[in-house]
């Protein structure tokens, strides 16, 4: 089971949760961003305090060069960090984000193509349902008026209601073809569109969402964004 089959008319709603998950992805790269660059700083503080506070007298020396080389360790370590977060973490997740920008943006205008066409569709159907109750209305209303006509023997009326009684029954059948015809399209479109081309289109949505954790976790050795996508 998977998009496809259980969110299957939930375009909308997993393009806005994709959404949702590209700009969280956007922010944690630019948390690792940030938090190296705080380590850099940190960095340079440790080895700037270090050569500035040198010593060389007594017995206190032996000891205190080891409390600089211990600093200096340390700071050898944070730079580590800081290079980790940027090449794990960081250059990943705005690696896969332009990798698969133009993948997503043609997702989601198919997808939003698909909803588009779907409410056209439907739109048409109702349009053409609604002409034809039009003209059954009218044609009902013009069979009375002319019955009545009858009944008055009221000649010259009969004549005028009986062409136009015509012209009803004409455009009465000309609204049943329409819609007819609109609502075959429906049809047509909604199996096209639910049956084969929107699962497709959610189905790439679910495969992008789980490449970028797989990604991301092959790269770093641990999950950096849990159960998250960023389609």
């Amino acid at each position: 089971m998977g998009f496809d089959n259980e969110l299957w008319d939930g375009f909308e709603v997993i393009q806005k949760q994709a959404t949702e998950n590209k700009a969280f992805t956007e922010k944690v790269a630019a948390w690792f961003h940030k938090r190296a660059e705080i380590e850099r700083k940190y960095v340079k503080k440790l080895l700037s305090l270090s050569k500035a506070t040198e010593c060389d007298k007594g017995t206190v020396q032996g000891a205190w060069s080891t409390v600089l080389t211990q600093t200096d360790a340390l700071a050898q370590m944070h730079i580590l960090i800081a290079d980790k977060f940027g090449e794990l973490c960081e250059n990943v997740l705005t690696e896969f984000l332009k990798s698969s920008s133009s993948e997503r943006s043609s997702l989601t205008s198919t997808g939003k193509s698909l909803l588009k066409e779907l409410k056209a569709a439907d739109s048409k159907q109702q349009s053409c349902s609604d002409a034809l109750a039009a003209a059954q209305k009218k044609q009902e209303e013009t069979d009375a008026a002319l019955e009545r006509e009858k009944f008055n023997n009221n000649v010259k009326q009969v004549d005028k209601l009986t062409k136009q009684q015509a012209s009803c029954a004409k455009a009465t059948e000309k609204a049943e073809i329409a819609n007819a015809d609109a609502t075959s399209k429906l049809e047509e479109t909604k199996t096209r569109v639910w049956d084969a081309e929107m699962p497709l289109v959610l189905s790439n949505f679910e495969v992008r969402m789980v490449v970028e954790v797989t990604y991301s976790e092959n790269r770093n050795g641990r999950w950096v964004i849990l159960g998250s996508g960023s389609m």
